[in-house]
C-alpha cells in the first residue's frame, strides 16, 4: 500500500474457502505501516459435519490434566452468581486440541 496519507484505517482481507480478516483501527503515519495477517481456514457447517465425530461409549470423557482447578472468584462467591460454563475445542485425530473457546 504506497500513497496512502497518514490516518487510521480499516482493512479487509478476503479468500474463498477462509474466514475474513478485518483489523480496525490500522494507524498509518509516516507512510509506512506494517501488517502482519493470519486467515483461518472457514469452518462451514458442511466440512465441521464431514470431520466431526460424535462423542460414544468406545471413547474416553475428557479430564483435565494440567493447570489450576476452575474456581469461583471471590467475588461471585459473595455476590452470589452461579452459571455453566462451555468449554468448545476440536480433537484431532493425533488428540491434540484446536481452536478452543
Amino acid at each position: 500500500m504506497t500513497l496512502l496519507p497518514p490516518g487510521t484505517y480499516s482493512l479487509a482481507v478476503k479468500r474463498d474457502g477462509f474466514e475474513t480478516y478485518s483489523p480496525e483501527g490500522l494507524l498509518l503515519k509516516g507512510g509506512k505501516m506494517r501488517v502482519r495477517i493470519a486467515v483461518l481456514p472457514l469452518a462451514t457447517p458442511a466440512i465441521l459435519a464431514a470431520i466431526a465425530v460424535e462423542f460414544n461409549e468406545t471413547m474416553t470423557v475428557p479430564a483435565m490434566i494440567s493447570g489450576p482447578t476452575p474456581d469461583y472468584t471471590a467475588d461471585a462467591i459473595e455476590r452470589g452468581i452461579e452459571g455453566n460454563m462451555q468449554v468448545r475445542c476440536i480433537v484431532t485425530a493425533e488428540g491434540r486440541s484446536a481452536r478452543a473457546r
